[in-house]
């Protein structure tokens, strides 16, 4: 198009993702945009219901839960951006309902199927590899395996060359991929937001990801619910991700849920008051970014951090049945 003379427009997919939307181009864009935003909140509302089924202590919040849920400002990103956000929050869902039916081997085809946007499933990846949690990983190789196998066999190996070759220049298209640091939201946005040295905010980065992620596998480790240590789980893989944008903060919606079930399950935990205002800012404070612009700050990542530190912090009062009252032994269902 004549107006887009002077932009760049980076291919940081496989090829496999753009095979669906070879449909979609037989439509004329504005249809087309519209189908896309449609299946993005088809897969969003239906995520959220899914993880509601399972919360029994919103079953009488109907009203509240449909309005934070339209309100989320990550699912607002997504449609507003039309990005690909929404399978990973379905991948992120379906692995959480298969380990909470104990199919870990399924958890990890749906966590391997995040190869198609790996910077989403790089903590679930450290973490259950360090937790030894075997099954899991092996689902993973298989799911990403079958993924890159598939779009192997599809388009060649001359296009898989390509891909593989653009991957090895991410570093170059990176100024390309994050013109506007500030509408990141991750540990290394918000450095490199903070910093203007980019090697000194990349060694920030390594370490206060390094922490959220040993944070993040003491809580997984744990005998807390899988509520609690599936939170902390999403809390790293937004923290620790390389490249995260405000529109993939729609994969904790997951946890919002979650947590504000826990809260209403355990009202005299002491946890409790705590979690309930950091629920309440985590899900605002995107909101921020035109002042992170002026700032420099990213509010939201200092949000997450105390989030995933008081889960930390939580899950060892329930590892010694301090958190809600009950003995360690049943703390873990």
């Amino acid at each position: 198009m004549p107006q887009s003379r002077g932009d760049y427009f980076v291919a940081s997919y496989g090829p496999q993702v753009y095979l669906p939307f070879t449909l979609l181009a037989r439509l004329s864009y504005g249809w087309a945009a519209l189908t896309w935003a449609l299946i993005n909140c088809c897969i969003y509302f239906g995520c959220c219901y899914a993880i509601w089924r399972v919360c029994p202590e919103l079953a009488l919040k109907v009203g509240p839960f449909l309005l934070l849920a339209v309100g989320y400002p990550g699912f607002f990103n997504l449609i507003a951006f039309g990005q690909t956000s929404g399978p990973a929050l379905l991948l992120f869902t379906l692995a959480f309902l298969a380990l909470r039916r104990r199919h870990q081997l399924l958890a990890g085809i749906w966590l391997g199927s995040l190869i198609y946007k790996p910077q989403l499933g790089l903590a679930a990846a450290v973490i259950f590899l360090l937790a030894a949690e075997w099954k899991v990983i092996l689902g993973a190789i298989a799911g990403a395996a079958a993924q890159i196998l598939f779009a192997w066999a599809w388009f060649g190996s001359a296009v898989m060359g390509l891909y593989f070759h653009a991957l090895l220049r991410t570093q170059a298209a990176l100024p390309f991929i994050e013109p506007k640091l500030y509408e990141m939201h991750s540990l290394r946005g918000f450095w490199l937001l903070l910093t203007p040295w980019r090697n000194f905010a990349t060694a920030l980065y390594i370490v206060s990801a390094l922490a959220v992620l040993l944070t993040a596998l003491m809580c997984w480790r744990s005998r807390a619910p899988l509520s609690l240590r599936y939170s902390a789980l999403l809390l790293a893989s937004v923290l620790v991700a390389p490249h995260l944008m405000a529109y993939d903060l729609v994969i904790l919606a997951p946890a919002f849920v979650l947590l504000a079930q826990w809260c209403l399950e355990h009202p005299g935990a002491p946890a409790r008051p705590a979690l309930q205002i950091l629920l309440y800012l985590c899900y605002a404070l995107p909101l921020l970014e035109p002042l992170a612009k002026l700032s420099h700050i990213q509010l939201s990542v200092i949000g997450f951090v105390a989030l995933q530190g008081l889960l930390w912090r939580t899950t060892k009062q329930v590892q010694t049945g301090t958190g809600h009252g009950l003995p360690p032994t049943f703390a873990r269902p």
